[in-house]
């Protein structure tokens, strides 16, 4: 009778996983425009891509679990927005691949975002943005589009949030360039 009784709680639960998952992927697949429905039909395309922006919306199904660091040059220079290994040599930072992303509407600004990574977040270890390289050592040559280079020490980050604190803070950094996990 025990016996009987675990089985059966067995596939309910299976069951109930079944069917949470299906309609997971309804609601994502089939149901059309949720911004539109969540903002209203009259919203501008602008508030739509806003919304599906901050709700994770905008990225394909299978990464919408994952993060991705990312950097944003708000100084509105001339010149391209570059993240460099400070040594020249092939390191952590150049592991990282930072590369080119529209994820905002302002032209003005310039982003450079990391690989999706599962799970990321300020806590995760610097090597999950490495993709396992090492991460010892070294600085980061962050040079906005406008105004001086600055260079990042990397010798006391070890997560993903000493990385963003590092560059968020540095003195000569003044608000120019943000870090954060999106």
């Amino acid at each position: 009778m025990g016996a009987f009784i675990l089985r059966r709680l067995a596939q309910s639960v299976v069951t109930v996983l079944g069917v949470m998952v299906v309609t997971f992927l309804l609601f994502r697949g089939v149901a059309g425009d949720i911004a539109a429905a969540h903002l209203g039909a009259r919203a501008e395309e602008s508030q739509k891509a806003d919304w599906r922006r901050r709700h994770g919306y905008d990225r394909p199904l299978l990464l919408n679990v994952h993060d991705r660091f990312v950097l944003t040059d708000h100084s509105a220079g001339d010149r391209p927005f570059q993240v460099r290994d400070a040594a020249g040599v092939a390191g952590a930072v150049d592991a990282m691949a930072l590369v080119p992303v529209a994820l905002d509407d302002d032209p003005r600004t310039g982003q450079l975002a990391g690989r999706y990574a599962w799970g990321l977040s300020s806590d995760s270890p610097l090597e999950v943005l490495t993709a396992s390289a090492p991460a010892e050592g070294g600085a980061m040559r962050i040079q906005p589009s406008g105004g001086e280079a600055f260079e990042v020490d990397l010798a006391e980050v070890r997560t993903v949030g000493d990385l963003a604190d590092a560059i968020r803070s540095h003195p000569d950094n003044a608000g120019r360039v943000t870090a954060e996990i999106r």
